[in-house]
């Protein structure tokens, strides 16, 4: 632990409090060059006291710029750990900005510092979840520090390491990482998906298996990094048929159709859906946390589920309270369960404080 690094950390300007917990957790157990070799993501949530996935958030917020995000504060990078038999280890953390004190005599100290090749240190305790660990590597290492790997020279009396495995090695290893979604992948039979799948889609209002089914293609082909590449998509997609069923089924239970051929009263999902008349309450706020939703999620995403929303902020002191104004029940569930945390660091505010309401339209009578 360094304490210098730690009242660095604290002078940084981070914009959200959870956000600069996060890296003052990280330099509280950096070295005195700014070097933090091994810390779990699980223990910096438990000292934080946020969800381990908020804390990964967070901390691809506080690493450097990139084209798609170029939002990002710049205060970190990571740095990718091999181990002597090639394998990925646990990432370490650089603090980017921070500057080592000088000594008595003017120069920095030297002290071994981690680099791209060195294995983590032998008294790290083992991966015991998913998140950190030996074998585990919760963010992704560096393109450039990979390439500077080389593999360890062959032992005396016996033959290198044989890793070239050829064409076939090649495609084992593709397989294993998956692919990105086909352009032309079609819908899934009902009758091909798992028995659980199929007994929840059968019992779905009219048409809500093909909704899904389109924003399932929409979500996968506009997202990067492990998200966007799966070895079994019709398996991927029946998971996501396990995981909406309750919404479905309220979707179903509030007469809301998914079907332009409906013969629900109704519903009207052959028309449009009516922008909400609370945008007409918006402000500059809400159009700067409109762009960085349209950035953060891309535009297919954006324009599906919160074009025809209202987001409206209000101030109350330090803290940003942010309402999202939805046409109907299920875009507001949708919004909830999938894009919740990405509102909250749209507006630069914490979880608690996004409240999602469906908008009461007065009934004309006469």
């Amino acid at each position: 632990m360094s304490t210098e690094t730690k009242a660095w950390a604290k002078r940084q300007k981070c914009g959200n409090a959870t956000t600069k917990s996060v890296l003052i957790e990280l330099a509280n157990w950096a070295d005195p060059s700014g070097f933090l070799s091994f810390r779990k993501i699980w223990d910096i949530a438990e000292v934080v006291e946020v969800d381990p996935r908020t804390v990964q958030r967070h901390i691809r917020k506080l690493e450097e710029p990139t084209v798609d995000q170029p939002d990002r504060l710049g205060l970190i990078r990571r740095v990718a750990q091999y181990r002597e038999d090639g394998s990925q280890g646990a990432n370490a953390f650089q603090l980017i900005g921070y500057q080592q004190p000088l000594t008595e005599s003017g120069d920095k100290p030297q002290k071994p510092r981690g680099d791209n090749l060195s294995p983590p240190h032998d008294n790290l305790p083992p991966g015991d979840d998913n998140l950190s660990g030996d074998g585990v590597t919760l963010l992704s290492p560096l393109k450039g520090d990979k390439d500077s790997y080389s593999p360890p020279a062959p032992l005396k009396g016996g033959s290198p390491p044989q890793d070239d495995l050829g064409d076939e090695g090649d495609q084992e290893r593709q397989s294993r990482r998956g692919t990105r979604l086909p352009e032309d992948f079609d819908l899934v039979p009902i009758d091909e998906l798992p028995e659980a799948a199929q007994a929840m889609v059968r019992q779905w209002p009219e048409g809500a298996y093909e909704l899904l089914h389109e924003k399932f293609c929409l979500f996968h082909r506009s997202a990067t990094g492990r998200a966007a590449r799966s070895a079994d998509w019709p398996a991927k997609l029946a998971a996501w048929v396990l995981e909406d069923h309750p919404k479905m089924m309220r979707a179903d239970r509030s007469n809301i159709s998914m079907s332009k051929a409906s013969s629900k009263p109704a519903a009207k999902s052959s028309e449009p859906v009516i922008p909400v008349d609370a945008k007409n309450r918006e402000d500059t706020r809400s159009d700067a946390v409109r762009q960085a939703l349209r950035r953060e999620l891309g535009s297919a995403l954006y324009l599906t589920w919160f074009s025809k929303s209202a987001i409206l902020l209000k101030q109350d002191g330090a803290a940003v309270s942010v309402e999202v104004v939805c046409p109907n029940e299920f875009t507001r569930d949708w919004i909830f369960d999938r894009f919740r945390d990405r509102l909250a660091m749209a507006a630069n505010t914490d979880l608690q404080l996004v409240e999602l309401t469906v908008e009461q339209k007065e009934e004309v009578v006469g």
